[in-house]
């Protein structure tokens, strides 16, 4: 008997990406022979019998059943620290060979999936030391200047997977105000391998009980033991208003890392109403006395069914190149909601095609998106 694992995915893997898992046997040649696999994740066991390929291995992608027990866990009124649940779990790959009429020793591989879906380029150059474990999974990636402003109602969320404790098994964050320590957010246990989220911006500062005001400079701090230990991390903005004539729309998006980014559209935008409607076309009028008596009022056609929906067209301020190819996670995420600095509201954005600009003619543009709002509205029936 000698089972080889010779290819497993990395200690941290985005699950929807591949998942590969190679090995081999030396028994392969009885008659009998096959692997049998256990996937085991949130207690769940799922078993496949695999049979060996024409070079006696066996190759399996963990990643169709891996990414079933991810949710993309988000909650706008959290306002403190919470584990995103589920954003990233714990899985174990069990191997076994059957020959003989029996089970022979398992061997186990032991990872985390996370909520994430890296393109191609990015997967090859992908490590979990530089992407996971250096506390910036969730911070805000600036797509131009205008996304680097903070304005008074601005929520900015951050992911990450804590570091293994040193000397301390509580976790600090660190808030303060014009360079005075102003609140400290804890969180007495934690795992490393899972995802916690937290709101650095308007909504948690709110509950801490301080309203953010144009000229804040607004300093997080994490830690494993507050005042003691150097941060593993600092977060630093200064709170101003977007100059612009035009109401400011910020859209907050699922990005392919798993983090929960904005872009804000700050130039002129328009909403519309469009409604579909079901009609059904009848007589009027009614016999009376032996006579057929109608009135002008009456209707003939009539609404038995009406479905109202929103849709805007938001504008964006000038980008440039670099910027313009950044912006496509916001145009193919499945998740976005608008936020009008107080709500999240669900939108689809139902633009089909996304150009590349480049600066053949113009060094900077603007880009169009346009939005479906996920809420539809019925209306009386007309009949």
């Amino acid at each position: 008997m000698a089972l080889t694992i010779t290819q497993y995915p990395l200690s941290k893997t985005p699950a929807y990406n591949d998942q590969w898992f190679i090995g081999s046997s030396n028994q392969t040649a009885v008659s009998d022979f096959y692997y049998k696999i256990d996937f085991t994740c949130n207690s769940i066991t799922l078993t496949e019998k695999v049979l060996p390929d024409p070079n006696g291995r066996f190759v399996y992608n963990a990643k169709e059943k891996a990414k079933n027990f991810i949710e993309h866990y988000f909650n706008p009124n959290d306002v403190t620290i919470v584990e995103a649940t589920n954003k990233a779990v714990s899985i174990t790959l069990t191997v076994t060979e059957y020959y003989s009429g029996s089970l022979k020793t398992p061997s186990s591989f032991t990872y985390v999936a996370f909520d994430g879906c890296l393109n191609e380029s990015d997967f090859e150059d992908y490590l979990p030391t530089t992407f996971c474990n250096t506390n910036l999974l969730g911070l805000p990636k600036q797509l131009n200047p205008a996304d680097s402003i903070v304005t008074p109602t601005t929520d900015i969320w951050v992911h990450w997977f804590p570091k293994t404790p040193t000397g301390t098994g509580t976790y600090y964050v660190d808030v303060s105000i014009n360079g005075s320590l102003y609140d400290t957010i804890t969180m007495a246990s934690y795992n490393e391998n899972k995802i916690y989220a937290l709101n650095l911006g308007y909504q948690t500062l709110l509950d801490l009980g301080h309203t953010l005001a144009v000229g804040d400079v607004i300093t997080w701090s994490f830690n494993n033991n507050t005042g003691f230990d150097v941060p593993l991390f600092d977060y630093s903005y200064t709170v101003t208003n977007i100059c612009s004539k035009y109401d400011v729309t910020r859209l907050y998006y699922l990005s392919r890392s798993g983090r929960i980014l904005y872009k804000q559209f700050s130039l002129a935008s328009s909403k519309k109403m469009s409604k579909k409607t079901s009609n059904v076309r009848l007589g009027k009028g009614n016999v009376l006395s032996g006579i057929m008596v109608s009135n002008r009022y009456e209707r003939e056609v009539h609404e038995v069914s009406n479905v109202t929906t929103y849709t805007n067209t938001l504008i964006s301020d000038w980008i440039s190149e670099a910027q313009n190819e950044a912006l496509q996670e916001l145009f193919d995420s499945p998740i976005v909601w608008q936020h009008d600095g107080v709500n999240y509201i669900p939108v689809t954005i139902t633009d089909t095609t996304y150009e590349f600009k480049k600066h053949n003619s113009d060094k900077l543009f603007n880009y169009t998106v346009n939005i479906e709002y996920n809420t539809q509205e019925t209306r009386q029936r007309g009949l």
